[in-house]
């Protein structure tokens, strides 16, 4: 689905419809939206950093294994449990760029909170910024195609939310409705404190253009030859192949997919 550069773009048309008012809008009510960000270009740099770092760890005692066991009490679960940890690593490297954030709107202002996701590991900032003081209001993308709201203060401060994480389990989505209705309810604000909406921008991120393209090719290049490393290990009957397979084919799909869908948005003009 095609996203919209204009994040007021709902709030336009909705407008364009409606008759011209003679009495003042009405006073906009307190709203508040909460959600976890990740700074995905970040993310994706810890990722790949960290991730050839911890295949080489695995290489490595898979080549030492019997050397291990010699040298080590229980070698074998040793092993088994650092190889446990380094997989949860690979969820939570990426954390070290997430964060959570909370905007709350009000009829005259927009305040803005943002803290760690990891205590301690990150910045914490918060601003109380006054609706005229809103230079400009932009929409993007991430490489995932989950969008990103962005505003930019008139001193020049920038703020960015995305949609959060609605239902559990099978049923988790992304609060797409809320997220628009947010947005929506930022622009009626500005109009009722008698301010002129932002110009229609665009937000441009890691993901957007050819960029993303090439990030997200490079990915699925590196794990697709974690995998060609895994069958020629397997041939030559080396143990590690399978455990180059068991992390290369998961992440080769995924990566693949994002940028199959990368691809078609480019090539559609809409990314």
């Amino acid at each position: 689905m095609k996203q919209s550069a204009d994040p007021f773009a709902k709030w336009r048309a909705r407008k364009a419809e409606r008759p011209a008012q003679t009495a003042s809008p009405p006073t906009a009510k307190t709203r508040t939206y909460a959600t976890h960000y990740v700074n995905r270009g970040w993310a994706a740099l810890l990722l790949l950093s960290w991730a050839p770092f911890m295949i080489a760890l695995v290489v490595l005692m898979a080549l030492n294994e019997r050397a291990i066991k010699d040298a080590v009490p229980y070698g074998t679960g040793v092993m088994t449990l650092s190889v446990l940890v380094l997989m949860a690593s690979l969820v939570v490297v990426p954390m070290l760029a997430a964060s959570r954030r909370s905007w709350t709107l009000t009829a005259g202002s927009l305040t803005i909170a943002e803290w760690p996701l990891i205590p301690l590991l990150g910045r914490y900032r918060k601003a109380a910024l006054p609706l005229g003081e809103i230079a400009a209001a932009r929409m993007g993308e991430a490489l995932s195609g989950m969008p990103i709201f962005e505003i930019e203060a008139k001193g020049g401060g920038r703020y960015r939310i995305a949609p959060k994480h609605v239902g559990k389990g099978r049923n988790v989505r992304l609060d797409l409705g809320g997220f628009e209705d947010f947005v929506d309810a930022i622009g009626d604000a500005i109009e009722a404190a008698g301010h002129t909406l932002p110009p229609e921008q665009t937000l441009t991120t890691a993901a957007s253009g050819l960029t993303g393209i090439v990030v997200l090719g490079a990915a699925t290049a590196f794990f697709a030859a974690l995998c060609l490393f895994g069958l020629w290990a397997l041939v030559a009957g080396e143990p590690v192949g399978m455990q180059a397979l068991a992390f290369g084919v998961p992440l080769t799909l995924l990566f693949a997919g994002l940028l199959r869908s990368r691809w078609a948005k480019w090539r559609a003009g809409v990314a």
